[in-house]
């Protein structure tokens, strides 16, 4: 097999693990020739078998680091009080409907209302991240903290806050 099938087979391949994770397919196509570049490039004497291996961590892993962003970015725009970032757009006359956005704000508010009674670690850590931009050494410093526990509350916070959103649904 030449190494143009080769690597036409390793992105194929990385495409479909970035599929499965939910990545559009626009950004799959791209992501998997980055992912198959980056494997062959660091490790170009590899046996094919473990560039196959490698390529499917990586995307998986890119595929995860993806769907993390996309709830960061989602939960920072229906956290922000600017209309026209909620709605996803700059403008604010194009994108998602403003409605829905009301709405999906709504939820988010209600949902970081009862987090806050439930466990205020979690809130303040949230809230300063989303609100403020604070990273977790910030926010430890200003709670006289440990870095790791920070970076557990926004954990546990953001898995809690996504439980209350779905038992909203």
């Amino acid at each position: 097999m030449s190494h143009s099938d080769w690597g036409q087979r390793l992105r194929a391949l990385a495409k479909s693990v970035l599929l499965r994770r939910g990545v559009p397919p626009a950004d799959a196509e791209e992501w998997a020739a980055d992912v198959v570049g980056d494997v062959v490039g660091k490790y170009p004497t590899a046996p094919r078998e473990e560039q196959r291996k490698l390529v499917v961590v990586a995307a998986k892993h890119r595929g995860i680091s993806w769907r993390r962003e996309g709830e960061r970015r989602r939960l920072a725009g229906a956290l922000d009080p600017r209309p026209d970032v909620r709605r996803g757009t700059e403008s604010g006359d194009a994108g998602v409907d403003a409605e829905c956005a009301v709405d999906a704000t709504i939820e988010v508010r209600e949902a970081m209302a009862r987090l806050r009674a439930e466990n205020r670690e979690y809130f303040a850590a949230l809230f300063l991240t989303s609100e403020f931009g604070l990273s977790p050494r910030e926010i430890a410093k200003m709670m006289s903290a440990k870095v790791d526990n920070v970076y557990t509350w926004l954990s546990r916070g953001r898995k809690r806050l996504r439980e209350l959103l779905s038992e909203e649904e």
